[in-house]
């Protein structure tokens, strides 16, 4: 007897059933022999199309959900989780940043606002237009490994050289815009595949002091991906132990059929999730939510059908996380995309005429903000 859906943590929405009393009446679909006497909370199934099914009401943020094998003897109990406002949201996140911050360092004395940096400029006018929630992961420093990817970037800069002269600002604006950790640099890459709980929790405790610093504690999220969503259990516990409940990565496989972007996740459980918005880690009490699609990897003209696809996907509809990266801004970039704020802006409008409204991934899946609503 097994779980076919849900599976132990998986985060459901409207998507996977029907409305219903404040909660969903998802259908439980269990594999067993069409001959055994199967019971899901103590209601019999109906053995359909090769699977035991039961219309189950799942209605509170966690919910236990008990399978009986009355013929074998066999029990199984998995834990289920109702996301209510995981449906029709979307956010925009955005890797390997820190040049940004070392243009408005340069220009503390002649910079208005921050949204006179050229490339804050884009999610503002997102923000402006379509109401977009924007999610930064920085790098600590830019140094000279990084520096050969571009032609004229050619300065070292860290997070403790950035101006507080806009802190005021950053505080204000606090309520769609905001950074996390992401790695020390960016290279090697996967840097905590293989780290030590030590070498995560010193940068997390570098980048955090800094984002304080020059953004308050208003700006500092509890959701990060970190660099090439690399991260042992060790390191997920430290991320934990820091404030972060929620980590998202691609959970997908490469072409060689390795898990990308994955965190600790192996090829097997990387299968049971992919086609999945949120899912919790019960044994490491941690939520991992999916990247959708990687806006610098994707043409104008593949734009729209890619993002079709994603909501025809009921398991992956309900919250549409686009993701793109700081450095394809930059014309001196060695694979710069001059159409950077077309895919912003493209992939914004999409969400937004397609009945979208912007959140934060903590607002859409953590139990504290659930709770609050």
């Amino acid at each position: 007897m097994k779980f076919i859906f849900p599976v132990n943590g998986t985060c459901v929405h409207k998507y996977d059933g029907i409305e219903q009393d404040g909660g969903i009446l998802v259908p439980v679909r269990i594999s067993a022999s069409c001959e055994d006497d199967i019971r899901v909370n103590g209601i019999k199934a109906t053995y359909d199309q090769g699977a035991f099914v039961v219309p189950l009401l799942i209605d509170g943020y966690r919910n236990t959900v008990t399978a009986e094998n009355l013929t074998t003897g066999e029990s199984e109990k998995i834990a289920v989780y109702h996301v209510p406002h995981a449906s029709d949201k979307y956010r925009i996140s955005v890797d390997d940043n820190i040049l940004f911050l070392q243009d408005i360092t340069y220009h503390r004395d002649t910079y208005q606002s921050i949204f006179d940096n050229p490339y804050l400029a884009v999610f503002k006018k997102a923000h402006d237009i379509y109401g977009t929630k924007v999610h930064m992961n920085l790098f600590y420093e830019y140094n000279a490994d990084a520096m050969q990817l571009f032609s004229d970037h050619k300065e070292y800069f860290n997070l403790s050289m950035m101006t507080d002269a806009f802190k005021e600002e950053f505080e204000a604006n606090a309520h769609w815009l905001r950074f996390s950790i992401h790695s020390y640099a960016e290279f090697p890459p996967r840097p905590y595949a293989h780290a030590t709980m030590e070498k995560a929790d010193e940068d997390i405790k570098k980048i955090h002091k800094e984002i304080r610093r020059f953004a308050g504690d208003a700006c500092l999220s509890n959701v990060c991906t970190t660099h090439f969503g690399s991260g042992n259990r060790g390191v997920v516990r430290t991320l934990r132990n820091h404030g972060y409940r929620a980590l998202t990565g691609y959970f997908t496989l490469d072409k060689q059929g390795n898990p990308l972007v994955a965190y600790y996740y192996t090829k097997e459980e990387v299968g049971t999730v992919e086609h999945r918005d949120f899912w919790r880690d019960e044994e490491e009490d941690i939520t991992f939510g999916r990247i959708d699609t990687v806006l610098n990897s994707l043409k104008m003209d593949n734009i729209l059908p890619t993002l079709e696809a994603i909501k025809a996907d009921n398991g992956r509809r309900g919250f549409l996380s686009m993701l793109i990266h700081e450095q394809y801004f930059y014309p001196d970039y060695k694979t710069y995309l001059p159409f950077f704020e077309d895919l912003i802006m493209t992939a914004c409008k999409f969400a937004t005429e397609n009945g979208y409204q912007p959140s934060f991934i903590s607002e859409a899946c953590l139990e504290e903000y659930i709770r609050r609503k």
